[in-house]
């Protein structure tokens, strides 16, 4: 039905198992769309393309309306997924979920950038699995339907709007990464006998005293315990965190793109920084290392403009690309004496500083005569990705000063 543009109404019957890519790509004119398939799964013709999904190209100003049947258990993975997002047009603008009694899962991506107008799961959903719904321009409150049991990472990733979500005392399982990039989201409505409860603006696990998703408004309270991965990730008003003490661990992506964010107080306490922790914080020109800190993650600062940056004695481990594209970063403070170990590629390149156009001064805990590395510093520069070796001053024990 490729290329249908008068066609207006779809039935996909029960018996149907199969949904081929490109099915209804391009068929802009549809109305409603009634899916009543038991157990279809859309059949992948040519991964090569990502833009061959069933409905995709079907995105208008006016979209269509899915009206979900009885015999439908889930709504396959990528059925209604779209390539690209096109502002002010949706694919499925609502769902009606009203007679689908059976319907216990929404697919991988099965909506992905379709931009809905309006989401009511109704009660039979149980599993909203990884970006089943990732972008949305339209929905500032979100109503989350007793019943719901899991929602998977980047499962409502990009709501631009989104302003306050609601929780149902049946939700027990919120994946890391499950609101992630919300940047106005703010509010939170739990169900009274939830695991979760609001603390300072943050929506927290009360069984383990976790963030799970917090908000450019969160202040932490001194009571928190954990900070879920991805959880303030994509907060672009947050200007200023102050990480409690109990927090031994930052996890991956925890403020990601929190292009705002100029001031992070660290606890004495922290020993893991992760994986693309401060990835892509535009402000942040400075932070301060704990002094108990022992690793600093893959891409952990990665396009941050800090301008220089002193690594405590205690860190033992550096991940591949830890300083990746720091433009502004002019000096680099190596304390520990024996060195440190860093992440590397499948050549031996470990990317430590690659884009660090700036860097001219390296000052390291080791001496002079301490072989640390089993080379030369200069030959370890080209390791670590600096751009210029020959243009960086490598300063060893006892020729610097602090």
């Amino acid at each position: 039905f490729r290329n249908a543009y008068k066609l207006a109404e779809v039935t996909i019957g029960e018996s149907v198992t199969s949904i081929q890519d490109s099915a209804f790509k391009y068929c802009t004119a549809l109305d409603v769309v009634r899916y009543n398939a038991a157990n279809a799964a859309v059949n992948r013709i040519d991964t090569n393309y990502s833009d061959n999904y069933p409905f995709d190209g079907c995105n208008t100003s006016t979209g269509f309306e899915l009206i979900v049947g009885p015999e439908v258990t889930s709504i396959p993975d990528t059925l209604f997924n779209v390539a690209s997002h096109s502002t002010g047009k949706s694919v499925v603008t609502s769902i009606d979920f009203s007679n689908a009694t059976k319907c216990k899962t929404i697919g991988s991506s099965a909506f992905y950038n379709c931009d809905l107008r309006e989401l009511n799961l109704g009660s039979s959903v149980e599993l909203v699995k990884t970006s089943a719904f990732v972008t949305n321009t339209n929905i500032k409150e979100l109503v989350l339907t007793e019943g719901l049991k899991r929602i998977m990472i980047s499962a409502f990733q990009d709501w631009k709007v989104l302003e306050k979500v609601h929780i149902p005392s049946s939700l027990t399982n919120i994946d890391d990464g499950a609101f992630r990039y919300c940047e106005n989201l703010k509010d939170f409505v739990v169900a009274s006998g939830s695991k979760y409860k609001v603390m300072g603006n943050a929506l927290v696990d009360g069984t383990t005293n976790t963030i799970v998703v917090g908000t450019s408004n969160t202040i932490i309270d001194s009571s928190i315990e954990g900070i879920a991965g991805y959880a303030f990730a994509g907060c672009t008003k947050l200007r200023r965190i102050v990480i409690p003490y109990k927090i031994t661990l930052l996890n991956t992506d925890t403020f990601a793109g929190c292009t705002n964010l100029t001031e992070v107080i660290l606890p004495d306490g922290l020993t893991h920084i992760g994986n693309q922790c401060f990835y892509s914080c535009e402000n942040l020109t400075s932070i301060t290392l704990p002094q108990n800190l022992q690793r600093i993650g893959v891409v952990t600062f990665g396009y941050t403009p800090i301008k220089t940056i002193d690594i405590p004695a205690s860190v033992t481990s550096l991940g591949l690309s830890a300083f990746l594209g720091c433009s502004e970063l002019t000096k680099v403070t190596i304390r520990n004496p024996n060195g440190v170990t860093v992440d590397k590629t499948y050549d031996g390149d470990a990317r430590l500083f690659e884009g660090c156009n700036k860097l001219k001064t390296i000052n390291v805990g080791w001496t002079r005569d301490t072989d640390v590395y089993g080379t030369t510093m200069n030959d370890q520069l080209y390791l670590w990705g600096v751009p210029d070796p020959s243009t960086v001053t490598i300063n060893y024990q006892g020729e610097w000063e602090d």
